[in-house]
């Protein structure tokens, strides 16, 4: 995306899906996507260990990016729904949006 010029960004802006939006103080996995990124970060704490979520699967191509949620193709949540409609970005908590039809399970 970055070797985008001016106008490919501008019509990409037009396809592109924000999948959750939280601010940087209040990260609270709402999003499978989020839940992945927090795994990541190391615990400074030898004894609390923690289980490292590795994302599988095809990354989304950008110009072309799945029907439904373009987070599917690497969910390990993904339902049949999730590639038949955009989900919809919703208020899930005091400054955290998501927008996933399954962050119930999270």
């Amino acid at each position: 995306m970055t070797r985008l010029g001016p106008e490919a960004l501008r019509r990409f802006r037009r396809k592109a899906q924000i999948v959750f939006q939280d601010p940087y103080g209040s990260l609270n996995p709402k999003h499978p996507y989020t839940e992945a990124l927090l795994s990541a970060v190391p615990n400074p704490d030898p004894s609390g260990r923690k289980r490292r979520i590795v994302l599988e699967g095809d990354v989304p191509n950008a110009i072309a990016p799945p029907s439904g949620c373009v987070f599917r193709t690497r969910c390990r949540y993904a339902v049949e729904e999730c590639a038949h409609a955009v989900p919809p970005l919703r208020h899930v908590s005091a400054g955290h949006q998501s927008a996933c039809i399954r962050d119930d399970i999270l």
